[in-house]
């Protein structure tokens, strides 16, 4: 029982490092309050101070437990919490990996209050710009068999909208994948709209109405009508188009065909 309430009036540390910086630190503000009395130092007090160092250092010593045992029992190795400050490191955090994550947090947050306006600014300069205009046809007539050609204009037409929308569609499908999935819906929408808006401000002509739902386009561009369109159309000028998004997903277009050769 005596031996326990010896231990436990012990003071604690967690290292030898920690008992002579208590050490220092108790004799050096010794020195300090001596200093201050400048006429009282003389050779008796400097072997006062030196005695009581000396006394203050063996007592505390002996009545002091590291990590739980007696100093000159407990092992030689030192805390990380008493190493030197690597002031490199400190350094480096403070001015180069803090000001990193603060311009990542910042840059987060400005994106998420301004990508809505960003992808509806990109969707309506494809829609305005990129979704122009089918190339003017001009059919050369043979064999007196103007219906099957007005069928190859058709295609024709048919398969140069399904490239464009294609390349229209990978466009708008990178700037999606950049942005997050929340805003997928926004974008589509968007073009939605702006095509409408491009379909009531076309002007009314006399046209040939091509109807074909989404579904279709991959079809249409391995189409064996393909090769003949190619070999017997040229398509030098463009004519406005209008585009009617119907709810059962079926694109029309209406466009002028202006032939320009008469018939054999």
């Amino acid at each position: 029982m005596a031996e326990s309430n010896e231990t436990s009036s012990k003071v604690t540390c967690r290292s030898r490092r920690a008992v002579e910086q208590i050490i220092s630190a108790v004799c050096s503000e010794i020195k300090k309050t001596l200093s201050k009395n400048s006429e009282r130092i003389d050779e008796h007090c400097i072997r006062y101070i030196q005695k009581f160092r000396e006394t203050f250092t063996a007592i505390l010593r002996e009545n002091i437990l590291v990590n739980g045992e007696l100093r000159d029992q407990s092992p030689l190795d030192i805390t990380p919490e008493f190493d030197p400050v690597d002031n490199e490191k400190e350094k480096k955090i403070n001015e180069e990996l803090l000001p990193q994550l603060d311009l990542c947090i910042v840059d987060i947050a400005r994106k998420r209050k301004q990508l809505p306006p960003v992808c509806k600014k990109a969707v309506t300069d494809y829609a305005n710009h990129q979704a122009v205009y089918l190339t003017k046809v001009k059919p050369q007539v043979q064999n007196d068999s103007f219906g099957s050609v007005v069928n190859e204009i058709k295609q024709a037409a048919s398969l140069i909208t399904c490239e464009h929308l294609k390349a229209t569609s990978a466009t708008l499908a990178s700037l999606v994948k950049a942005s997050s999935e929340e805003y997928e819906q926004v974008v589509h929408l968007t073009k939605a709209v702006e095509i409408e808006e491009i379909n009531r401000n076309c002007k009314t002509n006399p046209s040939v109405l091509i109807e074909f739902p989404f579904s279709s386009i991959d079809k249409a561009l391995h189409s064996p009508a393909k090769k003949r369109c190619t070999d017997s159309l040229s398509l030098p000028q463009t004519v406005p188009v209008k585009y009617k998004h119907h709810a059962d997903a079926t694109l029309r277009m209406d466009f002028v065909v202006q032939p320009t050769d008469t018939l054999d």
